[in-house]
């Protein structure tokens, strides 16, 4: 019987022991919160159709397809790239802020690949994003220029071009432009 009870105390601390604590209030993100507005766009734009052209150095592709909500999540990944929020840039922006529009530019001396993010919002939601996204490792260099538009809420298109350098190879530049009708 005691085998029982002390396996039975050990079992549930052990399972309160790692569960996740939450935290004890919900802190609003500073900026446009860029986890929301993946999740918004992903149910907007399902069914929608799409027209993907993507170039990688002198060759080109053309895509036109739908995509369901999940497919939009996975799409918009990155926009995780981009968000201000996250811990690591905590305090590491200049920031110019006028009615509507943000401009936030990576401070001298952090490193962290945001170099610099201008939105403009409105009372309809978020209109112009314009991401500039740097980073250097051993291996690689990678540089993204990322423009996105959007018109009542809704995003009508948004391009990534770029490229990206690693050790030993060629320097490869690439676009990806999207049109949501």
């Amino acid at each position: 019987m005691m085998h029982r009870i002390t396996g039975l105390i050990l079992f549930l601390g052990l399972f309160t022991g790692c569960q996740k604590v939450k935290p004890a209030t919900y802190e609003q993100p500073k900026y446009l919160d860029f986890e929301t507005l993946q999740l918004q766009q992903a149910g907007i734009l399902k069914g929608l159709g799409v027209e993907k052209r993507v170039s990688l150095d002198d060759k080109q592709e053309l895509q036109q397809f739908k995509y369901d909500s999940t497919d939009w999540v996975k799409e918009l990944d990155f926009l995780s790239d981009i968000n201000p929020n996250q811990a690591q840039y905590v305090g590491a922006f200049d920031e110019w802020v006028d009615a509507d529009t943000i401009k936030l530019t990576l401070k001298a001396g952090e490193s962290d690949g945001l170099k610099q993010l201008f939105y403009l919002h409105s009372e309809e939601g978020i209109r112009f994003i314009h991401a500039l996204f740097h980073e250097e490792k051993d291996v690689y260099v990678h540089h993204r220029n990322i423009i996105l538009n959007f018109e009542e809420g809704r995003l009508l298109d948004y391009r990534i071009s770029g490229y990206q350098k690693m050790i030993f190879n060629d320097t490869v530049t690439f676009e990806v432009s999207v049109r949501i009708d």
